[in-house]
């Protein structure tokens, strides 16, 4: 567990539900879906969310303040036959900061959490968002992710 403030990112423990994580998601991606930029993952339902993550294997780490979660960053492992990976990926999923916890590092600190188990596990890590979503393309491209020119559908792109 890594500590910032009083913030702790931790792997999701059992007393989070996946309806706060659901909640979370929700909230942190309103002004983007306001704007027109839909990231799928962020409208699953706790439902959802349980199964994409446990059935691949995946993890899902959360900032927590408190006993408040502030952030999410999942992985859903996935077997991939693409001209840029062959196997099983690390697919970044369900990555999201409250609005008010933004500007402090935490997704930074989830990111790292998440890197950290992922490299544990798989050669390959994939990310997909919203081509307008250029908050992301830009921390994705600094912390080494490379954009290519696969269009994950017709307004996402994997990095």
């Amino acid at each position: 567990m890594k500590e910032m403030e009083n913030i702790s990112i931790v792997r999701k423990p059992e007393w989070v539900s996946w309806d706060e994580i659901h909640d979370v998601l929700a909230e942190a991606h309103a002004e983007n879906r306001k704007k027109g930029i839909i990231v799928a993952y962020s409208v699953q339902e706790g439902d959802q969310i349980r199964s994409i993550i446990e059935d691949s294997g995946g993890a899902l780490f959360v900032a927590l303040d408190g006993k408040k979660v502030v952030g999410t960053a999942g992985v859903e492992l996935k077997k991939m036959n693409e001209w840029y990976c062959h196997g099983t990926a690390g697919f970044y999923i369900f990555a999201a900061i409250l609005p008010e916890y933004r500007g402090r590092g935490i997704y930074k600190q989830l990111m790292e959490a998440r890197d950290v188990w992922t490299q544990e596990r798989v050669p390959v890590i994939v990310s997909a968002t919203h081509y307008h979503n250029k908050r992301v393309m830009e921390v994705l491209g600094k912390t080494g992710f490379r954009k290519v020119w696969f269009k994950a559908a017709t307004d996402h792109y994997n990095v």
